[in-house]
């Protein structure tokens, strides 16, 4: 996912089809998490999940957070392939860990210790 933003209709759609799919398979209304996620009332909400607007990477880890999910599985369900597409060197793996939570990066930098003993 770009930086901060996705304004890839494609990433927007994915992004919001695996919300839904996340949303419904607990049983909710998209009214329940469109107002635990702040929104006043599910319209915004609702456009998200049909992939209408953009979706900032602070709404999905708030989503994530929501249903106890791993963002990387998260982004694993829509089809978005974070690592392989976005992150090209170790500097640049090491330098996204930093936006996971710590339990999350240990576990990451200790696979990637295996894998890239050297850290080049």
């Amino acid at each position: 996912m770009k930086s901060n933003i996705t304004n890839s209709i494609t990433e927007r759609v994915l992004i919001g089809k695996a919300m839904k799919r996340i949303r419904l398979s607990k049983n909710l209304t998209s009214n329940y998490v469109a107002s635990k996620l702040g929104y006043k009332d599910e319209s915004t909400y609702c456009r998200i999940e049909r992939g209408e607007v953009n979706i900032y990477e602070s709404l999905v880890r708030g989503f994530c957070k929501l249903f106890d999910c791993n963002i990387i599985h998260f982004y694993k369900l829509a089809g978005i392939d974070v690592f392989e597409s976005k992150i090209k060197t170790w500097s640049e793996f090491y330098t996204s860990l930093s936006d996971l939570p710590n339990k999350d990066a240990a576990e990451l930098i200790e696979i990637a210790n295996k894998i890239n003993p050297n850290k080049t």
